[in-house]
């Protein structure tokens, strides 16, 4: 009985009735040692198979493919190259059946170092983000990027974006699990290649430098080339002149820029005029007909970078003819730099309290700014900056003048006070010891015994030469005494000439003598606080510490009231 697998009579009728349509399906057979009736199915199939349903074809998806070709010069043989590729993988993508083009990317004349430079392939790469490209021709490695590290970034975001890239030369494909590998290699190769050819393009620049034969691609505004030379363009010439006319009288960037775009002029680039350009032609010497060269560079990751002395530059002189006089060219220098130092000088505008004001409660330094859109206040950096650390409150302006005008008030009142005992300076004078004036007298009398000194010193020397040849030590003997004597003269004058310094305590004595107690806020002294104060602390509403030059060092209260 095998062959045959032995189920129930019911499941049976219920086979039955579920496969009329087949016949033939089973042999039914009795057994009587069975108390239960069986029935035997084969397991062969039945006469009639069952019927299948085919699903539809659907064609194979294609792959999209674009292809990717460079040269790094625009010379003939190079454009014979670059047709040649195009040709070729147009060709080979056409004739696959699996394959449809997806478009050529060809960059001409542009160098395999720096990839944003090369606008068809910065647009490659914007079509592969887009999903338009799913493989990259290329004829190699060289051809794709010369730079290792931005190969294998490109490769890798390609790679994430589903995108493949074949180079065919290496015949490498990057979906498979060594490329990378391999790219690295050759693309160091390719990259050491193009430093080896970059060194041997910089000497021969460099060659041409030296012997004035160099010809500049980019030629400077204002000039054209004639037979390899450059020679003066009149109409941009006097555009050049008027530039420098208006820098020599006075005229800042921003209003030569202003005035050049109301009048339509159009700039070197053909478009509006600003400061970055009009501050080039000002400064580049090919406008006195010099020439400067290897004013950039490109270091070994091929970044352009200003040559700040890392590399010899050269200055050709005298290389064409001068638009601009050199006694002109150089005066504009000057003008522009004074006018930067001015410019300067606004722009870092200072008060007299500035760098002056601390803050009592943290140390830190007070700034000034408009209160309430018109009085101006010195408010702590802490404070502006996290109230809960710092308590002080902005302090008006008003108020700190009123409070040193106070404080000459009372030292002018004191010092003409009859008692010595209540002249304030006279007592601090006595607590310091000597007076600046005692210690310059002092300085002076030994700067005298120095000079008769010197002056004797070299009388001996006289006489030593006139009984003797004059020899070395000699020479470096006399060069000392006349330094010691130059030096000491120096010193000696300048006290001399100075008088009371300014800042002391002596001139302080001298300011407050002739101070005259006033209740004008107005009057307060921004020079004379400037002069002899070095800070203040300053205490919220309360009181400010002045501390003067001297090391005198006087409290006055900030409450608003007369003078």
């Amino acid at each position: 009985m095998s062959g045959f697998h032995r189920i129930s009579k019911i499941a049976a009728d219920a086979f039955r009735r579920q496969n009329r349509a087949v016949s033939g399906v089973a042999t039914v057979a009795n057994k009587s040692q069975d108390s239960s009736q069986h029935v035997l199915i084969a397991d062969t199939p039945p006469s009639d198979p069952i019927v299948h349903i085919q699903a539809p074809y659907k064609p194979q998806k294609k792959t999209r493919t674009a292809y990717y070709a460079r040269v790094s010069s625009l010379l003939e043989s190079q454009q014979q190259s670059i047709e040649s590729q195009q040709v070729h993988f147009e060709n080979y993508i056409r004739s696959r059946p699996d394959l449809e083009f997806a478009g050529a990317y060809v960059d001409e004349g542009l160098s395999g170092t720096k990839v944003e430079i090369r606008t068809e392939f910065q647009r490659l790469i914007q079509d592969c983000e887009d999903h338009k490209i799913d493989l990259i021709c290329t004829k190699s490695i060289s051809r794709f990027a010369r730079n290792t590290t931005e190969l294998l970034e490109t490769v890798r975001k390609l790679t994430s974006l589903g995108v493949t890239i074949w180079f065919e030369e290496q015949n490498i494909r990057t979906d498979i699990m060594t490329s990378e590998l391999m790219l690295t290699l050759y693309a160091t190769i390719a990259e050491s290649e193009s430093h080896s050819i970059s060194g041997n393009v910089k000497w021969g620049i460099r060659k041409r430098f030296l012997d004035s034969s160099y010809l500049q691609t980019i030629i400077p505004y204002g000039y054209m080339r004639e037979n390899g030379h450059l020679e003066i363009n009149p109409s941009q010439a006097e555009v050049i002149r008027r530039i420098f006319s208006m820098v020599l009288s006075g005229y800042g960037m921003n209003t030569i820029v202003k005035e050049l775009n109301e009048e339509k002029i159009p700039s070197p680039a053909g478009k509006h005029w600003t400061e970055g350009p009009l501050k080039n032609i000002v400064t580049n010497p090919v406008y006195r007909g010099d020439m400067l060269y290897q004013k950039t560079f490109r270091d070994e990751h091929f970044i352009q970078r200003m040559n700040n002395g890392e590399l010899d530059q050269y200055y050709d002189e005298g290389h064409h003819k001068a638009i601009i006089t050199p006694e002109s060219f150089d005066n504009a220098q000057i003008a522009l730099a004074q006018r930067a130092r001015e410019t300067e000088r606004k722009e870092t505008k200072t008060y007299c309290f500035t760098g002056i004001l601390r803050c009592k409660v943290c140390g830190s330094v007070l700034h000034r700014q408009t209160w309430n859109g018109e009085r101006p206040c010195w408010i702590c950096q802490n404070h502006k900056a996290h109230p809960d650390l710092c308590s002080m409150k902005p302090q008006s302006e008003a108020d700190l003048k009123r409070a040193f005008v106070n404080c000459l008030n009372k030292l002018s009142w004191c010092q003409k006070q009859r008692e010595s005992e209540n002249r304030l300076l006279d007592v601090y004078e006595t607590m310091l010891g000597k007076t600046e004036a005692e210690k310059n007298a002092e300085r002076l009398a030994q700067i005298e015994k120095e000079l008769s000194q010197n002056k004797k010193e070299a009388r001996i020397l006289n006489a030593s030469i006139m009984r003797e040849r004059f020899l070395p030590k000699h020479r470096d003997k006399k060069a000392f005494l006349a330094k010691q004597e130059r030096e000491l003269m120096e010193e000696k004058n300048s006290i001399l000439l100075a008088g009371v310094p300014k800042g002391t305590l002596q001139g302080l004595k001298s300011l407050v003598k002739l101070w005259k107690i006033t209740d004008v806020e107005s009057t307060f002294p921004e020079d004379v606080f400037t002069e002899y104060v070095t800070g203040c602390v300053v205490d919220s509403g309360k009181i400010v510490e002045f501390q003067f030059k001297c090391g005198l060092k006087l409290t006055e209260s900030l409450c608003r009231k007369e003078l």
